[in-house]
């Protein structure tokens, strides 16, 4: 995975978890994505999310500053091209993918959308 794909499949995993409570049904969009992974892209997913798992632990505060600065990260990027709906689209997945959408998902993704304009 580019720098850009990784940071993005992180903050989606962090909107899964937001709600503090990782759903079977968001465990399944996970999986069929790492199925489409190289052997060393399933690396650095499986990096990633190792790194992430102690923001996690912490709860919704450290999740929502760690999927903020990843937002600032890719504000250049999203500003500077047309992938802005696809990048959301991403995200909404996600967030849609347990049938029900939890404050904190709504919350962060208002924020989100504030740094990326």
């Amino acid at each position: 995975m580019n720098v850009i794909d990784l940071l993005l499949f992180k903050m989606t995993y962090l909107f899964a978890n937001c709600d503090l409570d990782f759903s079977k049904e968001e465990q399944d969009t996970l999986e069929k994505f790492r199925e489409s992974l190289t052997a060393e892209e399933t690396s650095q997913a499986d990096k990633a999310l190792d790194e992430l798992s102690d923001d996690i632990a912490k709860g919704f505060d450290a999740i929502r500053e760690r999927t903020l600065e990843i937002a600032t990260l890719l504000q250049p990027v999203v500003k500077d091209g047309d992938l802005t709906h696809l990048y959301y689209e991403v995200i909404d997945q996600m967030i849609q993918a347990d049938g029900r959408e939890h404050p904190n998902e709504k919350a962060l993704l208002e924020e989100v959308r504030d740094i990326w304009g």
